[in-house]
């Protein structure tokens, strides 16, 4: 596994929001060269994009090629429900489903861990937990929210 990172410094950040623009347009052209319908692409694209550059490089100021182990348990069990009004399990399925997409893609064209990837695919497999903790978030009372924090923490830089 590669080592950890450093957090991207505001200038890398833009830079990194930039290339990861690009690499989102080629990711979408690989869909459609692939035969998927357009708009199933557009929405795995979107989907992507949304985790990648609110989450990993804006919140987590980390670089698309390494995220963290538990990048994606952490965005949707935790960042993607305290920073939406109304968090959806329909809302959230189509951008999983993009993050796989995506990082299975990566794994075919870039160089990253395959073991990360792997571990990408299968957390954003896990409906039933994300599932688990929207509902265990819908259902805090008094100061249940920092029990709830505590089970799925982000990391330092997305706080």
């Amino acid at each position: 596994m590669a080592p950890e990172q450093p957090p991207l410094s505001l200038a890398a950040e833009l830079q990194a929001d930039r290339e990861c623009t690009q690499i989102l347009r080629d990711f979408h052209t690989h869909l459609i060269e692939q035969q998927t319908d357009p708009l199933v692409a557009g929405s795995l694209a979107q989907g992507a994009d949304y985790f990648l550059r609110d989450f990993i490089i804006s919140a987590c100021r980390s670089s698309i090629f390494t995220p963290h182990r538990d990048c994606v348990k952490q965005f949707a069990g935790h960042w993607y429900i305290v920073n939406n009004l109304e968090p959806t399990e329909e809302e959230l399925l189509p951008v999983l489903l993009g993050v796989a997409a995506f990082y299975t893609f990566l794994a075919q064209h870039h160089d990253v861990d395959t073991h990360l990837v792997a571990q990408i695919c299968n957390d954003c497999a896990d409906m039933q937990w994300f599932k688990q903790r929207l509902e265990e978030f819908w259902a805090i009372e008094g100061d249940g929210y920092f029990k709830w924090r505590a089970e799925c923490p982000l990391p330092a830089s997305s706080t």
